[in-house]
């Protein structure tokens, strides 16, 4: 790197270093929940970087920023701010290759399965060509929970999630650990095999905080197998303690799946009508941030649930739109 950058009054450290470790501390901030903080700490390095820093250092500070705005559920925010990162990274940069797994993100949480397969594989390759194994960790994951997942690809999915595990486990990055077991976890109890599932759910629980979206994660998983367990009235505080946490981060996907949970179990217990209306909010949220594979999932609930009500045309109208909605995404 070329030494013309600017110099820390207080610490007397290089700028680069100082945006550096900005953006590792809005990582912490966020992995810990505090996302105000985050984005505060993340718009500080992106100030900084465009006054001071160097091309690099100004795609780092936009992907920090895109990254927030993603897991907020502003899907057009996060890709236009990784668009732009990519304009100042350079062509083998692990920054390009951050921007790349945004884009990825943002595409397969709206309405293009195709084009985030093709982003997570460039940005696979081009990991494995800079030996960037934290991000071909992330890439992999990405690509199994965002792409093989909606298309019902179990297989590939638990085949790039479990390489995604091995390589967090490699590289001491426990903090990150949770997202492929998350999903391996949710694989598992879709396809029926509950006993991995509960295996799965106890090791994501060793890498949960409290407060953390992974504990919100693990206590949704814990009430999806509680509900079709021996005792299904327990999964219901499991669902409130990660209602709590998914209202307190922002997160759309937990908020999402936790209220069609609870729209499950309502329907289950014979409430068709508080089926209904978790269905709906669940709808509600999905549709407001674009996130068209849980928006699907929502529709098809709430069909169900009106089915239970006796409204026949209304189930019909909700199953056909979750058609619609669902078939682009393969």
């Amino acid at each position: 790197m070329i030494d013309h950058q600017a110099k820390l009054s207080s610490q007397n450290l290089p700028m680069s270093s100082s945006i550096s470790n900005l953006i590792e501390e809005s990582h912490t901030l966020e992995r810990a929940g505090e996302i105000s903080a985050a984005l505060q700490r993340a718009r500080e390095a992106l100030e900084r970087a465009r006054a001071f820093g160097e091309g690099e250092d100004v795609a780092a500070a936009l992907v920090c920023v895109a990254h927030i705005h993603f897991r907020q559920g502003h899907y057009d925010e996060a890709r236009a701010l990784a668009e732009e990162a990519l304009a100042h990274a350079a062509p083998e940069s692990r920054s390009r290759v951050d921007g790349l797994i945004i884009l990825g993100l943002c595409a397969a949480e709206t309405d293009d399965p195709a084009a985030a397969e093709t982003f997570y594989h460039r940005a696979i390759d081009l990991s494995r060509q800079l030996g960037y194994h934290r991000a071909l960790r992330s890439a992999l994951h990405n690509l199994s929970a965002g792409v093989y997942v909606p298309r019902g690809q179990f297989e590939l999915s638990l085949a790039a999630d479990k390489e995604s595990l091995r390589l967090a486990i490699e590289l001491d990055m426990p903090e990150v650990a949770w997202f492929p077991l998350a999903t391996m976890g949710w694989v598992y109890w879709v396809t029926g095999q509950r006993e991995r599932a509960y295996a799965v759910a106890e090791e994501l629980r060793r890498f949960t905080s409290p407060g953390s979206l992974a504990e919100g994660f693990y206590y949704c998983l814990c009430a999806d197998l509680a509900q079709d367990g021996e005792d299904p009235d327990s999964a219901l505080p499991l669902y409130a303690s990660a209602r709590s946490i998914a209202e307190a981060i922002g997160d759309p996907g937990l908020n999402v799946l936790l209220r069609l949970g609870l729209s499950r179990y309502q329907r289950t217990a014979g409430n068709a009508s508080a089926a209904h209306a978790w269905a709906n909010d669940a709808l509600t949220i999905a549709t407001r941030v674009g996130y068209h594979h849980l928006q699907g999932m929502a529709l098809i609930e709430r069909g169900r649930a009106a089915w239970d009500l006796g409204n026949r045309a209304t189930a019909e109208t909700d199953f056909k739109t979750a058609i619609e909605v669902l078939t682009p995404l393969q």
